[in-house]
């Protein structure tokens, strides 16, 4: 329905006749009118006179005070407007109940105050409380649908159940002011209804569509424990609750007699169903199931048993004195069946001193009692009871598990008080000069025992004894002793103390010297570079004990021109070897042993001679066996040798007319590797390889082999991908050359000029041939592989002169 303002038509049109132009005397009669406006809408009126006299025109509002004009920048929800110099409007911009009343246009005329008036109301919208869209009725009862609108005046209601109106009179329904009521409701009543809410003042309506179900009273059909109703305590059980109703209902559960408190509930509820994760003996019951909805509830109830698992009811801490006799240690336990009951010790084996005793088994109930005939330390620590019984489970519901086995284990601690022990009674301990060490009062005491030191000295006073005790570190495991010249070398006597005994311990604190010279040294093995020694400790040592041995040596030659020799140290159990010896040279060594407080004197001098047997070593040819590769390489193993290989030497020459000839010889030198590849070799001739190791020692013998290229292929295209790519780089950087030049000719610019024009220029070292142009020098050594290759490293003499020239010589 459209809202419609409550106007007096006659009164409005009173008052618009006097504001034309054909009113003589403008208004000269106070006029009211009524204005009813829905809240938050607007309000606008014009007030127009033209007669001659008329005094100022004014609205004012519902407080009698003057409405202002909306100035420029300023915001108003009530302001006045000059339409123009003879119409004044009023606007009101959002209209509410705390702005309501009279608002009035007032002028002067004749000397007299003339208004027209206008009572604003503002009202609101009807509107739906406690009006649910989803609604149930009860099957069989007089069930109502509750539908409930406010509004400024008294509504109207009116009712419609799918397009069809439900008449006051109908004798199945009953309307009334908070909603409508259907008599001994069934499932034809359900579907969607209509309320209607109008407004007769103003004439606005609102409506609103409720979905009616029907509602069942629950009905519980059973109640289903599973695995079953008869279960094992530990285990898991569940029972579920299942009913018949719509809506579906909710679950209550509680246990029997009834239990208001939560407290001590070891289940949980999930929706229909509590759930057991792990029942105990205090479970056993019978549990009822409440099943209600808006239709009404039910109950039913179910009992369950539960089987005990073996549960340790005592098993407390034991203390006991080392010697008692007598003790007892108790371990009780409950179940259903009433279960077996053992007792372990988890420690060294004292069965000597237990005497196990059963006592007072009952249904339930059983009780072990160990009883210590004797004390022993060894009886102190952990000890475990464990009780086990066999139940039985619910055949119906688990046919295949009728019998289970339960146990249980706690752990005790017997506590045994003893008076201290030493492992070791006496103790020599060595200190030097400049070191630091603490003396040891560790001992094996329950409780703790308190420490205290006493100094017994060497033939020193009772005064002065006295003295030097009460200066002693007291109630101190470790005395901490600084070793000086002052430091007090003798006996120290230590007593722990607590208050099941005493124990002494007695430290002799003696001085510790390096150890003696050592004697007795042979030579186990001898090779051309390295010598492996036997080493035989001295047998007496005042003192730590050896630790390592020191040796200082060199070649005879040097021994008696310089003190300045090479040093080495060994633990004491590495192999006492030297190595990178020279061969055949005689050498002089002499040793001392190490222990923490230093080195012995050096003993007598010993000598040894290297041998020979590295030339034979040299004549070993290495690699021993060379392969070819049909792609240009030439591959090796890597040789095994007593000196490592410092470079190779690879020499490959042309084979022409069954002669090597050097010229056709190219030689490089390469680090250490296993293979090498043949540069610019040609196809279908035989080559010859050669290859020579080069050690510290010298040059191992050559090793050769020939080999054959093969023919070049007839199907073979004459160029290849990969030589277009080549040869494309090549003109590439042939065209750059060539620009370079250019530059270089017209502007002295480029990298040819750059390194012709740089300041500090690399100086080029002379190669050995460019200064020897008329042949004079030769080498002054072996040849590696021939003449042609000359090393920079090595010495050289003029042929016909002698004379010396090297790296370091001045020539």
């Amino acid at each position: 329905m459209v809202i419609m303002n409550n106007v007096n038509i006659f009164a409005a049109f009173l008052v618009l006749f006097c504001l034309s132009k054909d009113c003589e005397s403008c208004f000269n009669v106070n006029h009211q009118d009524s204005v009813v406006l829905l809240t938050g809408s607007s309000f606008y009126k014009e007030c127009r006179c033209m007669e001659p006299g008329t005094g100022k025109l004014r609205w004012l509002d519902s407080h009698n005070k003057e409405i202002s004009i909306l100035r420029p920048g300023t915001e108003s929800n009530v302001y006045a407007e000059w339409r123009d110099r003879n119409t004044y409007s009023l606007y009101i911009s959002n209209i509410s109940k705390s702005i309501s009343g009279i608002y009035k246009c007032v002028t002067q005329y004749n000397g007299q105050e003339y208004s027209i008036s206008y009572d604003v109301k503002a009202y609101d919208r009807p509107y739906f409380v406690h009006t649910d869209e989803n609604q149930y009725l009860i099957d069989g009862n007089d069930s109502p649908i509750n539908c409930d609108a406010r509004g400024d005046s008294q509504l109207l209601f009116t009712w419609q159940k799918e397009q069809h109106f439900i008449q006051p009179d109908d004798e199945k329904y009953e309307i009334t002011t908070n909603g409508l009521t259907i008599r001994n409701a069934s499932n034809g009543d359900k579907g969607v209804y209509r309320c209607t809410a109008v407004d007769p003042l103003i004439g606005d309506d609102i409506y609103k569509d409720i979905k009616v179900e029907v509602m069942h009273k629950p009905n519980i059909t059973d109640l289903v424990a599973s695995p079953g109703q008869r279960a094992i305590a530990g285990r898991y059980l569940s029972i579920e609750c299942r009913a018949n109703a719509w809506p579906h209902p909710e679950y209550y559960w509680r246990k029997v007699p009834d239990m208001e408190s939560n407290e001590n509930i070891t289940w949980s509820q999930v929706e229909n169903t509590i759930i057991f994760d792990s029942l105990v003996p205090e479970d056993q019951g019978t549990y009822e199931c409440t099943a209600s909805n808006g239709a009404g509830n039910v109950t039913k109830q179910i009992h369950i048993d539960v089987l005990y698992a073996p549960v340790i009811t005592y098993f407390e801490n034991v203390t006991a004195v080392e010697g008692d006799s007598l003790a007892e240690m108790i371990c009780t336990a409950i179940g259903r069946p009433r279960p077996n009951l053992t007792v372990s010790f988890l420690g060294s084996d004292s069965e000597r001193s237990i005497l196990v005793e059963k006592k007072s088994e009952g249904e339930l109930e059983a009780e072990l009692r160990l009883t210590f005939t004797i004390v022993e330390r060894d009886h102190d620590g952990v000890y475990l009871c464990n009780a086990s019984n066999e139940g039985k489970h619910n055949t119906e519901a688990s046919p295949t598990d009728n019998c289970v086995f339960d146990n249980t284990v706690q752990a005790t601690n017997m506590t045994v008080f003893y008076k201290p022990h030493f492992e070791q009674e006496s103790e020599i301990v060595y200190a030097w000069n400049g070191g630091s060490l603490n003396l040891s009062c560790e001992n094996d005491a329950n409780p703790p025992a308190t420490v205290n030191w006493r100094y017994q000295g060497n033939d020193i006073p009772t005064k002065e004894q006295v003295a030097i005790n009460g200066l002693l570190t007291k109630d101190s495991v470790f005395m901490p002793i600084e070793v000086n010249r002052e430091t007090m070398y003798g006996i120290y006597e230590c007593i722990a103390t607590n208050e099941y005994g005493d124990a002494k311990k007695f430290v002799t604190l003696q001085e510790a010297y390096p150890p003696p010279p050592v004697q007795n040294v042979s030579v186990l093995d001898l090779t051309a570079t390295t010598v492996t020694f036997e080493i035989t400790g001295p047998e007496v040592v005042m003192g730590p004990p050896v630790i390592g041995f020191t040796a200082e040596y060199d070649e005879a030659d040097n021994y008696n021109i310089t003190t300045i020799h090479i040093n080495r140290t060994w633990s004491k159990n590495r192999p006492f070897k030297l190595e990178k010896l020279k061969p055949n040279t005689t050498y002089f060594i002499k040793f001392a042993a190490v222990n923490k407080v230093g080195a012995s004197s050096w003993s007598n001098i010993f000598d040894f001679v290297t041998s020979e047997n590295y030339r034979l070593h040299l004549n070993r040819s290495i690699p021993e066996q060379l392969y070819w590769e049909s792609d240009g390489v030439v591959k090796w193993t890597t040789p095994d040798t007593s000196e490592p290989i410092d470079y190779y030497v690879v020499k490959y020459c042309l084979i022409n007319d069954t002669t090597v000839k050097e010229s056709l010889c190219k030689e490089e030198r390469i680090d250490p590797t296993t293979e090498f590849r043949l540069n610019q070799i040609e196809p279908n001739s035989t080559y010859y390889i050669e290859i020579l190791a080069h050690a510290s020692l010298g040059n191992y013998s050559a090793t050769h082999i020939y080999v054959t290229t093969p023919e070049a292929y007839e199907s073979a295209p004459l160029i290849s991908a990969e030589a277009v790519i080549g040869i494309s780089v090549v003109v590439v950087f042939i065209c750059l050359a060539i620009l370079d030049v250019i530059l270089f000719v017209w502007r002295r610019q480029g990298i040819i000029a750059s390194c012709c024009y740089k300041k500090n220029k690399k100086r080029i070292e002379d190669n050995l041939q460019s200064r020897d142009k008329k042949g004079l020098l030769r080498e002054n050594g072996e040849s590696v592989a021939s003449d042609t290759l000359k090393r920079p490293d090595r010495e050289y003499e003029y042929k016909h002169t002698g004379i010396i020239t090297g790296k370091h010589s001045a020539v």
